[in-house]
């Protein structure tokens, strides 16, 4: 893992970590950045299942938990969801995100399978969208049945 932070530096992180403190505070007293001290403690406990070995960057770990996020089922049903029902009303993902009152990046993260509405959002998505749900949870179960 490349190391911006001395040795000396990386050591006291490690030792006020197991001595309860918070990054915040540890960032703090080291005069480094919270990411830093992240990266240096907290993260390297995670261990990458897909390779059993401690992550070695922050941007490793996110790609990984973006990758579960994907393989979620109730994120799947919304990636094929999405554009299936807004090709069958003949619109596309920025009329969604102007009937929403949200970025159209936003909808691309659910058509991506990266993210999920948040609750007060999703009966909004299907009122959009002509179904009849009211949260992800009512398509999950319908398709499960």
């Amino acid at each position: 893992m490349h190391s911006s932070v001395s040795a000396e530096t990386e050591q006291r992180m490690a030792e006020l970590y197991d001595g309860g403190l918070s990054v915040k505070e540890i960032a703090a007293m080291t005069g480094v950045s919270r990411y830093t001290v992240y990266t240096h403690t907290k993260l390297r406990q995670r261990i990458n299942p897909e390779t059993e070995q401690p992550f070695e960057s922050l941007s490793q770990y996110n790609d990984y938990c973006a990758r579960q996020r994907q393989n979620r089922a109730t994120n799947r049903e919304l990636s094929d969801l999405i554009p299936r029902e807004l090709g069958r009303l003949g619109r596309n993902q920025l009329w969604l995100a102007t009937q929403l009152g949200i970025d159209e990046a936003a909808v691309s993260r659910y058509v991506n399978g990266e993210t999920t509405p948040r609750a007060s959002l999703q009966g909004r998505l299907f009122e959009a969208l002509g179904l009849p749900y009211k949260t992800i949870g009512d398509l999950v179960r319908e398709k499960e049945h």
